[in-house]
C-alpha cells in the first residue's frame, strides 16, 4: 500500500511521510523500518522487503542499504544499554554534519567554545581542533590529528562527542536500563548517568581535568613502553608474554576476543610482538606511548587523583557497570570515586563487563559516542546469543544518515521512541494528503 502511495505521488517529500508514518507506529508487534533518500529508492526498497517478507521461512531483514525487520524483536525479551566510547574513537570533523541538525549537539560544542572565551582563551576551543573549515590545508589536518593524540585533548574531544550524542538519545527517549564505558568513556558513561555531577553544574571541570592530564603527560616523564594492539584472545597474549617477556608485558585492554592492547618495557613489547608474528598474530603498535590501564601509569596520575577528590559523586538515574570489575558501580560515593579513578591504573575488562550485562538481560547496546568501535567488540563477544549493538555514529556514513538507521533498528526491535524528534526541524506540520496517502492496512515506518 505504501509503495503503491509513493508511486501515485511521487511530490510528496519522504520528511513529510516518514513524519507522519511515525506518528501512527502502534506498539507491539513486528516492524518494517525503512531508510530511504528518494522516492526511487524507498519503492525499490519496499518491493525488497516484500519479496523477502512473501516467504514465511524469513525471521530477519538486516539491510546495511535501509531496511529493518525482526519477527522477534529483542526490546521482548531485554533491555537496551548505553556504551560511551573513549580515547581512540576521535577523529576529525566528528559529529559536524549532526550541528545543523540537532540543536543539542550544536549546543553541546558551543559550550566548549564558551567555556574557552570564559578563560580568556577563545583561540584554545578544542572545537577549532576538531572542527576544520572545509579548505582545510593538508598541514592543518596533520597538525590537528597530532594535536588529537595528546592525551587530554583526546580525552576531552570524545567526552564532548559523547555528551552531544546523549543529548540527541535522550531527546529521543531511548529507554536505557544501564549505561557503561570503555576506558576514558567510562567519564562519559557517569556524567550521563548522573553519578557525577552534570556538565552544567560543574562547569569547567572537564576542560580542567583535560588541562591537569595534559600538563601530567609533559610533566611524568614516565617509563619507555610500547603498547601493541593484537588481534588476538587475552590468553594468547598472556600465554606468549609469559614465554617471551616474563610476565612484564601485560593485556590493559581485553576489548574482544579477536582484539586486546598489551602494554610493557619497549623492549620487551618487540619481543612480544615478534613472538605473536611467528604465530601468524597480526599486531599494530599503537602511535603513542601512555601506558593506561596498567600500574605503569601510576606516574600520570598525581594532580589527576587531587582533582578528582573534589568531584561529587552520588547515586545514578541510571546503573553503570564498571570497567574495571565488569559489574555495576558500588552505591557508596566515596567508593565510587576511587573506582573510577583507579580505572584508569587498572585493566579494561571490557569483554567481562559486556559478557555480564547481557547475563544481566541486556540485548540491545547503543553505542553513544563516535566511530562504532564498541559496537564491532560486542559483536564479537556475543556471537551466536541473542543481541543487537548498534552505533549512533560511524566515519563511513554521514551523521544524519547514521542517526537513521540507528533509529530504524531501534523501532525495528520494538523500542518505542519519541520519533517526533526527527522531524521537528523538518516538518513542522504533516500535509493531510501525505497521511492519508500513506496510511495502509498496516503501515511500516521508514524513517
Amino acid at each position: 500500500a505504501l509503495a503503491a502511495a509513493v508511486e501515485q505521488q511521487p511530490q510528496v517529500p519522504l520528511a513529510e511521510l516518514a513524519a507522519a508514518l511515525a506518528a501512527d507506529v502502534p506498539p507491539g508487534g513486528a516492524r518494517l523500518a525503512v531508510v530511504a533518500g528518494s522516492p526511487g529508492d524507498l519503492r525499490s526498497r519496499l518491493a525488497r522487503a516484500a519479496e523477502r517478507l512473501a516467504d514465511p521461512k524469513v525471521k530477519q531483514i538486516r539491510d546495511a542499504n535501509g531496511v529493518y525487520f525482526f519477527a522477534d524483536p529483542l526490546a521482548q525479551q531485554g533491555t537496551v544499554a548505553l556504551l560511551f566510547p573513549g580515547e581512540g574513537a576521535q577523529y576529525l570533523n566528528m559529529l559536524a554534519d549532526l550541528c545543523g541538525v540537532f540543536p543539542e549537539v550544536e549546543e553541546t560544542f558551543a559550550w566548549c567554545d564558551r567555556l574557552a572565551a570564559e578563560a580568556g582563551r577563545p583561540e584554545a576551543s578544542l572545537r577549532r581542533v576538531l572542527h576544520l573549515p572545509p579548505g582545510a590545508s593538508a598541514e592543518e589536518k596533520a597538525a590537528a590529528e597530532a594535536e588529537l593524540r595528546g592525551l587530554g585533548p583526546s580525552i576531552f574531544g570524545v567526552l564532548l562527542a559523547d555528551q552531544a550524542i546523549y543529548r540527541v538519545l535522550e531527546n529521543l527517549r531511548v529507554p536505557a536500563a544501564a549505561m557503561a564505558g570503555h576506558s576514558a568513556g567510562e567519564l562519559g558513561a557517569l556524567l550521563a548517568s548522573g553519578a557525577m555531577d552534570s556538565r552544567e553544574s560543574h562547569g569547567s571541570r572537564l576542560p580542567e581535568i583535560m588541562d591537569v592530564m595534559g600538563r601530567q603527560e609533559a610533566d611524568a616523564g614516565g617509563p619507555d613502553v610500547a603498547l601493541l594492539a593484537v588481534g588476538a584472545s587475552k590468553r594468547t597474549i598472556t600465554e606468549v608474554a609469559g614465554a617471551v617477556a616474563g610476565g612484564a608485558v601485560v593485556v590493559a585492554m581485553d576489548n574482544c576476543p579477536h582484539q586486546c592492547v598489551a602494554v610493557g618495557p619497549t623492549h620487551l613489547v618487540a619481543a612480544v610482538e615478534a613472538a605473536l608474528a611467528e604465530k601468524g598474530v597480526i599486531a599494530e603498535r599503537l602511535p603513542f606511548k601512555r601506558p593506561y590501564h596498567t600500574p605503569l601509569f601510576e606516574p600520570y596520575m598525581g594532580a589527576f587523583r587531587e582533582l578528582f577528590a573534589g568531584v561529587p559523586f552520588g547515586r545514578p538515574h541510571t546503573p553503570v557497570y564498571s570497567c574495571s570489575t565488569g559489574a555495576p558501580f558500588p552505591a557508596d560515593a566515596d567508593e565510587m570515586r576511587k573506582l573510577a579513578v583507579d580505572h584508569w591504573v587498572s585493566p579494561v575488562e571490557f569483554t567481562r563487563m559486556i559478557e555480564n550485562m547481557h547475563a544481566d538481560g541486556v540485548r540491545l547496546f547503543v553505542e553513544c559516542g563516535p566511530r562504532g568501535n564498541l559496537s564491532a567488540f560486542v559483536e564479537d563477544i556475543l556471537r551466536g546469543k541473542p543481541f543487537a549493538a548498534i552505533p549512533a555514529n560511524v566515519p563511513r556514513k554521514s551523521g544524519p544518515t547514521q542517526i537513521n538507521h540507528m533509529v530504524a533498528q531501534l523501532v525495528a526491535h520494538g523500542v518505542d521512541l519519541n520519533l517526533a524528534h526527527l522531524h521537528a526541524r523538518g516538518v513542522e506540520a504533516v500535509a493531510e494528503q501525505g497521511r492519508g496517502a500513506a496510511r495502509g492496512p498496516t503501515p511500516p515506518a521508514p524513517l
